[in-house]
């Protein structure tokens, strides 16, 4: 999609998120990839106080010079080696849309996609940067595929990202003084992280603090995107209307309790803490259950217009770690759901496996995104 290129052993992946900055730095060694560093900027606490104030938003408001600045002393207290750099874009950010076309010869198909572009893409075709990518390899014969209920027909990823936001992060990367040398969704990134060579057809629910991304990945290939603004810092605002509590214990109880069990009050006269016992599972199903429907009806679509089932469920993002969320969604999908583990590919100190272990979901973006060019 994008033309850059490095022949750097070691690549640094960065996540600019909706309240943190997340940065990997990876290499390969021996035909492993190899965890050489990361860092991370966390702006939660100030976000908890400041209602609806963060990194960046859905409308994308990021201001270049204090990004760079978090990245440049992130990248320069922890001593990374390498200043070649893949960013990932925010799915909100970015397009993908699955095009069916006849069958005919990949020469082709970039005509075609030229002529449709604009059918799908909601802006002018001269504000974006767009490309495509051929579904099951470089296969043009539908039949071979197996992927379509439509016979004769091939499928092509379509995506697209508009060039204000493209040249805002090379913009960021400059100013951070990255070499940037990749760009993409990080809906790619994840499935780069979590999935690997995993062929089966998936679903990855990545629950950030303000948005959650869902992705119906087959064969390697993402069949449907699609980000809802119900995340994390949702299920800290109705803990805080429930039990009422500042937003500073809620998000306590959230990570410590999760969906399980009771929270027991210390006193009443305690600033931000009750007196008494309350459910928090009470208070949270009805929110994670909005996502449930969300992935049940996304898993529907692609059942009824491919003819093949999603058996499993992938969680990533700062959430995916809350006790009993993933045994809740087992339990009301009726799907397996695991916790992804990204460091499942790659090699790290022994020393610090509890510590990346509890980090892992969180950084599954910027893992991927570094894994790009290895």
């Amino acid at each position: 999609m994008w033309p850059f290129k490095s022949k750097t052993k070691f690549f640094i992946g960065i996540d600019i998120g909706t309240v943190s900055i997340k940065v990997v730095e990876l290499f390969r060694d021996q035909g492993r990839i190899n965890l050489a560093n990361y860092a991370l900027y966390d702006a939660q606490k100030k976000y908890l106080r400041v209602d609806n104030e963060g990194i960046q938003t859905s409308s994308f408001k990021i201001l270049d010079n204090e990004v760079a600045e978090i990245i440049r002393d992130l990248v320069s207290e922890a001593k990374f080696n390498s200043r070649e750099a893949v960013f990932s874009l925010p799915v909100f950010s970015t397009f993908t849309t699955l095009i069916e076309l006849p069958a005919m010869p990949k020469e082709e198909i970039d005509r075609a996609i030229n002529f449709k572009a604009k059918q799908y893409i909601p802006i002018p075709l001269s504000d974006v940067i767009y490309g495509w990518e051929l579904i099951d390899g470089n296969k043009t014969d539908a039949s071979s595929m197996n992927l379509s209920k439509e016979s004769g027909k091939i499928r092509v990823l379509l995506m697209a990202a508009p060039k204000e936001i493209v040249n805002k992060y090379l913009n960021i990367a400059r100013l951070s003084g990255l070499n940037i040398v990749g760009m993409e969704s990080e809906t790619f990134s994840l499935i780069r992280s979590v999935l690997g060579n995993d062929s089966s057809p998936a679903c990855i629910a990545d629950i950030g603090s303000k948005n959650t991304n869902l992705a119906i990945v087959d064969k390697g290939f993402l069949a449907i995107n699609h980000h809802m603004d119900i995340a994390g810092s949702e299920f800290t605002r109705v803990i805080t209307g429930a039990m009422g509590v500042d937003a500073i214990r809620s998000e306590e109880i959230k990570k410590d309790e999760g969906v399980k069990g009771k929270v027991s009050g210390l006193s009443s006269d305690k600033p931000g803490y009750f007196k008494g016992e309350k459910e928090i599972s009470l208070v949270l199903y009805p929110i994670i259950d909005i996502i449930a429907l969300e992935i049940e009806r996304m898993i529907g679509i692609y059942n009824k217009k491919i003819g093949r089932s999603v058996e499993k469920i992938i969680l990533a993002g700062g959430s995916a770690r809350l006790p009993g969320i993933a045994e809740y969604l087992s339990k009301k999908l009726n799907k397996k759901v695991f916790i992804g583990d990204p460091l499942s590919r790659m090699v790290y100190p022994p020393r610090i496996e509890n510590i990346l272990k509890a980090r892992a979901p969180r950084f599954a973006v910027a893992i991927g995104a570094a894994m790009k060019n290895l």
